[in-house]
């Protein structure tokens, strides 16, 4: 990188930077060091931040939101779109992995970002005064069709470029 402004990420989150920006070169301005929670975690230890807004959108909500935490074996990698998220970390790794925590939560954030902008998974979640209260990322499914569950007045289905895009508002059914 020769953005002076990134010469602080430690090097974890440097290495995510590099590794994502070989699948998604143009994301470099998105890149900025900090944290998705600055008033409990801010900008420690040269965590990095990316919002990516949607093509043809605007707003961060509607955008992909990619955070480290940590240094060496103690890693994550948040990935958050559409009302979700995921703590991608140790936690993830099948029983009997021999890979590195670090180059495993590497290649799961990666193949989940991936997964996002290819639209194969789409984030269902339910809504309740205007906040997120529920969400998945799943397999893509018919249009307006509700996630098994959703208990909110608003549910609704996000995809990177919009396919899967709907809303389904129940308050006509909840007066």
């Amino acid at each position: 990188m020769t953005d002076d402004t990134l010469n602080g990420l430690n090097p974890f989150a440097q290495r995510f930077l590099e590794t994502l920006l070989g699948d998604f070169p143009d994301w470099a301005r998105y890149a900025t060091i900090g944290s998705i929670y600055p008033r409990v975690n801010p900008a420690e230890a040269g965590t990095l931040l990316m919002k990516i807004p949607r093509p043809g959108h605007s707003d961060d909500e509607e955008g992909l939101v990619l955070s480290t935490l940590g240094d060496d074996e103690n890693v994550e990698i948040t990935v958050e779109f559409g009302g979700t998220h995921n703590h991608i970390d140790e936690w993830w790794r099948p029983d009997g992995c021999e890979e590195p925590v670090s180059d495993f939560v590497i290649a799961e954030a990666i193949k989940l970002v991936r997964d996002i902008v290819e639209e194969r998974i789409r984030v269902v979640s339910d809504w309740r005064n205007g906040v997120p209260i529920d969400g998945a990322f799943t397999e893509p499914a018919p249009l307006g069709q509700p996630q098994t569950g959703c208990s909110g007045i608003l549910w609704r289905s996000r995809s990177w470029l919009g396919t899967y895009d709907a809303e389904v508002d129940r308050r006509d059914e909840a007066a």
